[in-house]
């Protein structure tokens, strides 16, 4: 009884302290390169905010994937619109890629689910492929659950899947007809969210697609040069084309202005 107490204590304090992250500080996520943030942020802010990135947790509620860092990772390489949720927050997540779709249509979508949040990234994927938002690329990352080796890679409306796990783990065997497989050698799990292959796939994913979006039309000007002034400016005066045929001597200017000269 006293051991049944015990785990109910301890699940309760990990779903208290889950959403701090507190453990996200024995997996730091690297600074981006500073030339791939330089490369990136040369991109019409435009094109970068039509990539939309969604990073689903798994079972990690203390953390320790440091998954949530992925997320500022993206963010400060400019990618603003990368989103981060729970497994249980599929709903919420096909209601906004619904709305985003319907308002850009040029939209791009990333989908990386971690462990157990490997299923919901699939229905992500698949519910956006429905709506007929296009997935440019679902990433799988030590996957786990029973439906995340349904797909298959060029499955209408989701584009690019890839699979990263480590080289030890229990998905190692899994295989997806037509996915890109990327074995890590880390030292657990956790750490295979914050790898460098990981990464850099992303970082160049989103990078690619960036530079795929259409850049919006200019702003059609109907005058370029308005008036500067509102009133039309006063005619010249006429000038006189009365000849003088009065010869002057050298002393009119002695004359009176009243009288003719």
């Amino acid at each position: 009884m006293t051991r049944q107490i015990c785990r109910w204590l301890v699940a309760i304090l990990c779903l208290w302290m889950g959403p701090i992250g507190c453990m996200s500080i024995f997996n730091p996520v690297p600074e981006p390169p500073s030339d791939m943030q330089q490369l990136t942020r040369q991109l019409p802010i435009a094109c970068r905010q039509s990539v939309y990135v969604f990073l689903i947790n798994g079972s990690d509620v203390l953390g320790f994937a440091n998954l949530y860092g992925v997320r500022k990772f993206l963010s400060e390489m400019g990618f603003v619109k990368t989103c981060y949720g729970e497994c249980f927050h599929g709903w919420w997540l096909e209601k906004e890629m619904k709305a985003i779709h319907q308002e850009n249509p040029d939209a791009r979508f990333v989908i990386v689910g971690y462990e157990h949040g490997a299923d919901t990234a699939l229905s992500l994927a698949q519910a956006g492929a429905a709506m007929g938002a296009h997935v440019d690329m679902l990433m799988y990352l030590e996957p786990r659950g029973f439906s995340f080796d349904r797909v298959s890679a060029g499955e209408a409306g989701i584009g690019r899947v890839v699979v990263v796990h480590a080289d030890k783990s229990l998905s190692a065997g899994a295989e997806i007809p037509g996915a890109e497989t990327i074995a890590v050698s880390c030292s657990c799990r956790y750490t295979v969210t914050t790898h460098s292959a990981t990464l850099n796939t992303l970082s160049q994913e989103v990078a690619k697609l960036a530079m795929s979006v259409p850049l919006p039309a200019p702003s059609v000007i109907s005058d370029p040069f308005p008036p500067m002034l509102d009133d039309p400016a006063p005619t010249p005066r006429p000038l006189s084309t009365k000849k003088k045929t009065e010869i002057s001597d050298q002393w009119d200017f002695l004359k009176s202005v009243s009288q003719p000269r």
